[in-house]
């Protein structure tokens, strides 16, 4: 069923058109989620990537489907080399973690340590990453704070330092979260 779902939901130019015909493709056969999800987290870097921007457009609008993979992507984390689909991971995680009091508690120990620790490689690799992954590392890492307020310090430092030298994405987004971790 692998091949039916990547056959429904490949593209060769990722235009906004595309990756919405695939995502409204999975929304119309919700029980092709599994088979997606598994070929998401096992395909190789091209294939990988149409799979985060399917999966990117179908979170946004049917977050909850994803829900019950989130575990699974935050152990994948790693996997994802380019930053497309790394842009993509994290723009959802993002959005799950927007609702804290109920999805962080899904997350368990470990995984949380995962998707800490992978949110502040993104914002301290060198060369930097594209200014829209630091974005959605910096909200992940604002959410996370409520359940470890350890994190605010390492983060508020972190951003503090790169402040002025960045972009004014990194930094409008860096000042926002500065304000909301320091109240």
């Amino acid at each position: 069923m692998k091949q039916g779902v990547w056959d429904a939901i490949k593209f060769d130019k990722a235009s906004r058109q595309n990756r919405e015909h695939s995502a409204n493709w999975l929304a119309a056969h919700p029980e092709s989620i599994p088979e997606f999800m598994d070929l998401l987290l096992s395909a190789p870097p091209k294939q990988q990537l149409i799979c985060a921007y399917v999966f990117e457009l179908f979170g946004s609008l049917h977050l909850t489907l994803l829900s019950p993979y989130m575990n699974q992507v935050i152990r994948h984390l790693e996997a994802f080399k380019l930053s497309g689909a790394q842009r993509a991971l994290l723009h959802v995680l993002h959005l799950y973690l927007a609702d804290e009091k109920k999805n962080l508690d899904h997350i368990d120990e470990d995984l949380f340590q995962t998707l800490v620790s992978y949110c502040f490689d993104v914002l301290i690799t060198d060369p930097p990453q594209p200014v829209a992954n630091e974005v959605h590392a910096m909200s992940c890492l604002t959410y996370c704070c409520s359940r470890a307020i350890w994190i605010q310090e390492p983060l508020s430092s972190l951003l503090l330092e790169n402040l002025p030298k960045r972009s004014a994405g990194y930094q409008s987004r860096a000042k926002k979260v500065l304000k909301s971790i320091q109240k």
